[in-house]
């Protein structure tokens, strides 16, 4: 699901240096681009969509602090199951991720879904301090947690959420995962991820930055975007990567270089 801002805007997503292009911003197209124009496909932006893209070197490790709530129950299958998903896809460019797993400590006070913004404060106050002395500066919280509307007749459907603000107060992004409910493909976790770095859906992003000519493009290598993983289209087989997405990822708040270990 795409980022909530829940009363703020969220940190400037940085850049993918390593192939010279930047991920814009949530819901804005880059200046001067119009999705609707059939742009010429240049060489960088080939390289940009490029599938077998991998970080050079060492790579990157990503970050997370993996929390549960009481109210989660047991989820140690399904942790498990979206980091296997995850570490796939990371791994294939040059991605690892460094896990630090609480989720068998239940957060404590955490009895109701994460619903409000009350519930949702707690939930991640309770994760902060019970991640003090024990997780790095910057790594990537990611609370396990039932997860619904205020309306109980129509229940939160999203699998999972990234919220970079709670109230108005500034925040990093973190996620939720909603136990109330789960993808086929169970890349809810590097999805969310994507987010959590500045990512945004597919086919919106490339459509609007690179236009439908990149769009065509794509289809004549018989590439289906919408296998891509941050396609909000496809929950059953989605796992590509465009080499520009891994550059944003390789750079995000929550990655450190390779060769240092987690």
């Amino acid at each position: 699901m795409a980022p909530e801002p829940r009363g703020f805007a969220g940190r400037a997503p940085r850049a993918a240096g390593i192939l010279g292009f930047t991920q814009a911003s949530s819901f804005r197209p880059t200046a001067g681009l119009s999705g609707n124009q059939p742009l010429a496909v240049t060489d960088l932006t080939k390289k940009s969509l490029a599938l077998d893209f991998r970080l050079p070197g060492w790579g990157t490790n990503l970050r997370i602090a993996l929390f549960s709530t009481r109210s989660a129950g047991n989820v140690s299958a399904y942790c498990s199951a979206l980091l296997s998903k995850a570490r796939q896809v990371c791994a294939e460019h040059g991605m690892q991720i460094i896990s630090l797993d609480f989720t068998d400590e239940a957060l404590k006070d955490t009895d109701d879904p994460a619903t409000t913004d009350e519930q949702i404060e707690n939930v991640l106050n309770r994760a902060k301090s019970a991640a003090q002395n024990r997780t790095k500066l910057g790594d990537l919280l990611v609370i396990f947690c039932p997860s619904t509307t205020a309306d109980t007749v129509n229940p939160q459907q999203e699998a999972g959420r990234t919220i970079r603000g709670v109230g108005g107060v500034p925040r990093l992004p973190f996620i939720l995962i909603n136990t109330l409910t789960s993808n086929p493909d169970q890349l809810t976790l590097i999805h969310e991820m994507g987010h959590a770095a500045g990512l945004n859906h597919e086919p919106l992003f490339v459509k609007r930055t690179m236009g439908t000519g990149a769009l065509a493009y794509l289809t004549s290598r018989g590439v289906r975007i919408e296998n891509n993983f941050m396609s909000d289209e496809n929950r059953t087989s989605r796992r590509d990567m465009f080499a520009f997405q891994v550059g944003v990822l390789g750079t995000a708040f929550f990655g450190s270089p390779g060769n240092i270990e987690g």
